[in-house]
């Protein structure tokens, strides 16, 4: 007999602000995390304005992953 869960989902929000040296890190550790445990999820990512390389990372992540 199997039980039928709920769905797991889950929004999350990552914003940063001049956090150029954390901000892939932290995807690539929060990425594996969500896959592995939600079955559906969006992420997204906020630029608050950096003046670093902030917003180009989150570009090239975003790009890289439609969720």
């Amino acid at each position: 007999m199997t039980t039928d869960h709920p769905r797991r989902r889950l929004t999350i929000v990552v914003p940063a602000l001049n956090e150029e040296k954390k901000v892939g890190q932290t995807l690539l550790e929060l990425l594996p995390v969500v896959r592995a445990t939600l079955d559906d999820y969006e992420i997204y990512l906020v630029n608050d304005g950096s003046r670093d390389q902030t917003g180009q990372i989150m570009e090239r992540f975003a790009a890289s992953d439609s969720r």
